[in-house]
């Protein structure tokens, strides 16, 4: 995949789906994870969705979870622990993907460049009509920021499945994992 494919504009129904109901989207992301914060006790984190619009300007939303930080804690995670950023660390995951076209945390063997952190939980999502960047951080493993990021995706599914009359925009296909991509 090039680099001219990764920034091509989401257009289309899809992105006035996005558009139109983004608040929407993002509630469903932040819904799962606040059923998986009950049985790892994580109750911050940080959602972004972006995509390139006509102008090829990246678009981006994002949601906190909780106040979207992790607090220092040098007793348990050792004095030099500056505490945590979540939603910065979701753009990071968001820009590996769009540098790589792959999820972030996807190539264990590539550099990571200054303000990456090479973690799971960053998907890109290819249709037809361009690419749908979402990440999630926030949780110990990164399964579960994908679980996350993958709930605003099916919300989105469901959006266009209800709003477009343009079906074909989304193509489902089985993901290495047993994950379901568009």
């Amino acid at each position: 995949m090039t680099q001219e494919n990764l920034t091509k504009p989401l257009n289309g129904a899809i992105m006035d789906v996005i558009l139109s109901n983004t608040d929407d989207i993002l509630t469903a992301g932040i819904e799962v994870a606040a059923d998986i914060a009950v049985s790892t006790g994580c109750q911050n984190g940080g959602l972004v969705l972006g995509f390139f619009d006509d102008e090829e300007d990246l678009i981006t939303f994002s949601r906190k979870f909780g106040n979207g930080v992790r607090e220092p804690d040098p007793e348990g995670r050792g004095p030099d622990d500056k505490g945590g950023n979540y939603i910065s660390i979701a753009f990071s995951k968001i820009l590996e993907c769009i540098e790589t076209g792959r999820n972030s945390g996807d190539d264990p063997d590539r550099p990571l460049r200054k303000g990456e952190y090479g973690y799971p939980g960053g998907i890109v999502i290819q249709t037809a009509r361009g690419c749908l960047y979402i990440a999630y951080s926030g949780f110990p493993k990164g399964e579960d920021d994908k679980r996350v990021a993958w709930a605003c995706v099916w919300r989105i599914h469901t959006l266009c499945a209800e709003l477009c009359d343009e079906l074909d925009v989304i193509i489902v296909e089985l993901g290495e994992n047993g994950e379901e991509k568009l």
